[in-house]
């Protein structure tokens, strides 16, 4: 006898593709290349050997689709809520946390402890990556991720939204005293990242920059060592809320002019919404959030601009 039943897979991505507003977006849900999922709703109509979704933008269900889809749907649902309850991570067992790696070590691990130490049940490992699709894949709890990314099926929260200060050393290389304006920045070098590449560009049009043009920064791979750089003298570059604390804090950077302008940010995403409930997970972006609004009221502080009620949602620059 042949089979009776189609493969769950691609039951699976039938469902999620039926809704969302494209199959791509279906495909990040799953963790899946488009063509891997392409090739799942393709098992399923050879299976069935009716089509199942029109070909068009976005992807709609055909008759016998939403035939299909209204006779199998809550049957899924139920299956993946039975499999994700004998799924759930026991509150004392590890929470994977991931966070780009800057982040992380300039940041998160420094006070990690103080968490760790007030929820010893909770046992924290930090995985160290960009990629959201870790979490749609399970290999990940939660994720620091910049606003930039997409989120598309990942609940989230807002973590911060940051600012930045045009900064250098008291004295740079060959004893040159960092500029006192906008308008000198084109006599100094500019330290950037590889990623974002328009660090400085953004930041630049922000302020309100109308020079000549700056030529392209010397370009480094992490925060870290963009800002190990700056302090050693090789230039200037932008010290970031949070990422930068520490560099401010010991003097080794410091504000070149009065100007801090809002400058991308955080959302706390989470692998899905049962994860998103877990008391370990609430626990720990409880605190994540108060741990960054004490970085931004100490950024504040140390760039010698007082918080204000509106505190990271403003957008601020001052001449």
């Amino acid at each position: 006898m042949g089979r009776r039943l189609p493969p769950l897979p691609a039951i699976e991505a039938f469902l999620f593709a039926a809704r969302s507003p494209s199959f791509r977006a279906a495909a990040q849900q799953l963790a899946l290349s488009p063509s891997a999922f392409s090739r799942r709703l393709q098992t399923l109509e050879a299976f069935t050997g009716v089509p199942l979704f029109e070909r068009s933008a976005p992807p709609t269900l055909t008759a016998a689709g939403r035939q299909y889809y209204q006779a199998v749907a809550q049957r899924l649902d139920e299956i993946l809520s039975a499999t994700e309850a004998l799924r759930r991570i026991p509150e004392n067992q590890r929470l994977l946390v991931m966070s780009p790696q800057s982040l992380a070590m300039n940041w998160l691990m420094p006070r990690l402890s103080d968490f760790i130490e007030q929820n010893p049940d909770v046992d924290v490992d930090i995985v160290i990556g960009r990629d959201l699709n870790m979490l749609r894949a399970g290999k990940a709890d939660i994720a620091l991720a910049n606003i930039t990314h997409d989120f598309t099926g990942l609940p989230t929260d807002p973590l911060t939204l940051l600012e930045g200060v045009a900064v250098s050393p008291r004295v740079l290389a060959a004893g040159r005293p960092p500029p006192s304006s906008l308008a000198e920045l084109s006599e100094y070098r500019l330290l950037g990242l590889q990623h974002p590449a328009d660090f400085w560009a953004r930041w630049l049009d922000r302020a309100g920059y109308h020079g000549p043009s700056l030529g392209d920064p010397t370009r480094y791979e992490t925060w870290g060592v963009m800002y190990e750089a700056a302090a050693s003298g090789f230039g200037l570059t932008i010290a970031v809320s949070a990422l930068a604390n520490r560099y401010l804090r010991d003097g080794r950077l410091r504000p070149c002019f009065d100007i801090s302008i809002q400058y991308g940010g955080y959302q706390i995403a989470y692998a899905s919404k049962s994860t998103q409930r877990r008391s370990d997970v609430g626990r720990l972006s409880a605190w994540l959030a108060n741990e960054m609004l004490q970085s931004r009221d100490e950024y504040y502080a140390l760039i010698g601009r007082p918080a204000s009620a509106e505190g990271d949602r403003t957008c601020v620059g001052r001449a």
